[in-house]
Order: C-alpha cells, then sequence, then structure tokens
C-alpha cells in the first residue's frame, strides 16, 4: 500500500495545457442531438478539465474555442455559442474567483 501512495505521489503533472475545443458539432450529428446540444456537451467537458486541473495543481489552461471560420457558421449557432458563454461565466463567476481562474 505504502509503495501504491508513493507512486501516486511522483505523479507528473504539467504546468500549462492547451486545448482545441472541436468536435461539438460532429459529436451532435453522430449522437442524432442539436448543434447546441454538442455545444453544451463540451462545456461539460470543458468544467470536467478545469476540475481536474485543480485536483492536480495543473496552473495553466488554454482553451482554442473560437475560430475565425466559426463566424461564418448560422447566426443562431453563433449566438447561441456566446450566450452559452455568458450563461456559463454568470452562474460560475463566484466559482472562477474562488479558485483564481
Amino acid at each position: 500500500m505504502e509503495a501504491e501512495m508513493e507512486t501516486e505521489k511522483n505523479i507528473f503533472y504539467p504546468q500549462h495545457v492547451a486545448f482545441i475545443m472541436d468536435g461539438n458539432r460532429r459529436w451532435a450529428e453522430k449522437h442524432n442531438r442539436p448543434i447546441s446540444f454538442g455545444h453544451k456537451k463540451g462545456l461539460k467537458i470543458f468544467q470536467n478539465i478545469v476540475q481536474f486541473s485543480l485536483l492536480t495543481n495543473i496552473q495553466y489552461l488554454s482553451f482554442y474555442a473560437f475560430s475565425a471560420e466559426n463566424w461564418s457558421r448560422p447566426e443562431k449557432e453563433v449566438s447561441g455559442l456566446f450566450d452559452l458563454l455568458f450563461y456559463f461565466l454568470s452562474k460560475k463567476i463566484s466559482f472562477l474567483k474562488d479558485n483564481n481562474i
């Protein structure tokens, strides 16, 4: 048991990890769901990544979530993405501040 615990202590986690948030639309289409559902699923994964980084002391996360190409998507989808971002920020602002995010 002590050997297992010692091994866990020595796991290396990087200080900075970057992500390209891509594939939410394809995921939704593959699962016969609306595109907005795929974006909401991506937000949940984003939250899981943030929680994991807090547990493992990863200090910096970068998310590339909206490319110039995304502006050419339907206006409803683009506004939906920004609505989702603002909703998330309004609900999680205390958590973000408390965790220095």
